[in-house]
């Protein structure tokens, strides 16, 4: 008797979960198939430039759609990114990496947030980026070596740039100032 009465209770509660089940999964697949439709239309976009402006703030308007069926996919944010970077509205691309890389902290969100952070002309906010991509896939260095290597050369070249600005190192000066970095370095000379 006792296992009729569990069976009156479990029965229902794992018919609603099921239900349940199959309405998210039936909304996340809706999402996916528009990403797919958004996908196919940039590329018609990229083929006709009359057409891409109207196009691509369609597609925006069906990626907020998307993005209520399944607010957890990763690849909503990355698109919409796709989509103002397309329409030159680099900021906004930005804030859509960003809340991808929210959602799922991946190297190739990070690249891409580099290269709209330098198409916005933010080099230290894209070498941040680039630094988190690297760290997360050692791959996406090959990507980025031109521009680390000028970073790196700009950085030697600003120290030297200010250790010249301080002058020659006179050793009053030094001991006088309590500076004895200065003057520790102007004895080894």
């Amino acid at each position: 008797m006792k296992g009729r009465h569990l069976a009156v209770l479990v029965l229902p509660l794992t018919a609603l979960a099921l239900w349940w089940g199959f309405q998210d999964a039936r909304k996340r697949l809706s999402a996916n198939r528009m990403l797919a439709v958004v996908e196919a239309r940039s590329q018609m976009a990229a083929q006709n430039p009359q057409v891409a402006t109207r196009v691509l703030e369609s597609n925006l308007a069906v990626l907020r759609q998307a993005a209520e069926l399944d607010p957890g996919e990763v690849g909503i944010p990355m698109a919409r990114a796709g989509q103002f970077l397309l329409m030159r509205r680099h900021a906004a691309a930005v804030r859509a990496y960003e809340e991808g890389i929210a959602l799922e902290p991946r190297a190739e969100l990070y690249a891409n947030l580099a290269r709209a952070h330098l198409d916005e002309g933010s080099r230290d906010l894209a070498r941040q980026a680039i630094e988190t991509a690297v760290l997360l896939d050692h791959n996406q260095y090959r990507h980025f070596r031109k521009f680390l290597e000028e970073e790196r050369r700009l950085r030697v070249l600003r120290r030297e740039r200010a250790e010249a600005a301080k002058g020659p190192i006179i050793f009053s000066d030094a001991f006088e100032s309590g500076d004895l970095s200065r003057w520790s370095e102007a004895v080894q000379d």
